[in-house]
């Protein structure tokens, strides 16, 4: 939750499109967000690719590869950075029960602060 809206997953790895499960055991994933914090705002679901999260990653690799793009490395390690720093923040919310600042990271970045709720 943020101060702009939710966001809500399962966090599973590898999916399936088949509401059931399929062989391997996957399951669908589900992954919804609300824009804007009031709970009568509704959940709006988000679809994705059902399959494997390893072959996912295998492939967007292997094109970062063959296209050269490496600046795609840089910003995955910029988008985790942000997420380490979120990460914490929210933790310092859960012990100190304040909101607290998620620090600035580049410019031009809106880094609100965090509160675990």
């Amino acid at each position: 939750m943020g101060s702009r809206g939710t966001i809500d997953t399962d966090f599973l790895n590898h999916t399936s499109a088949q509401l059931a499960g399929d062989r391997y055991g996957y399951l669908p994933s589900l992954l919804r967000v609300r824009r804007g914090t009031a709970n009568t705002t509704s959940f709006e679901e988000i679809h994705a690719d059902s399959g494997s999260g390893f072959r996912f990653a295998a492939e967007a690799f292997a094109k970062v590869v063959d296209e050269h793009d490496f600046g795609a490395i840089r910003r995955a390690a910029e988008a985790s950075l942000d997420n380490a720093a979120t990460l914490a923040a929210i933790g310092r919310s859960a012990r100190s029960g304040q909101a607290e600042p998620v620090p600035a990271r580049g410019v031009g970045k809106d880094m609100s602060a965090a509160r675990l709720v």
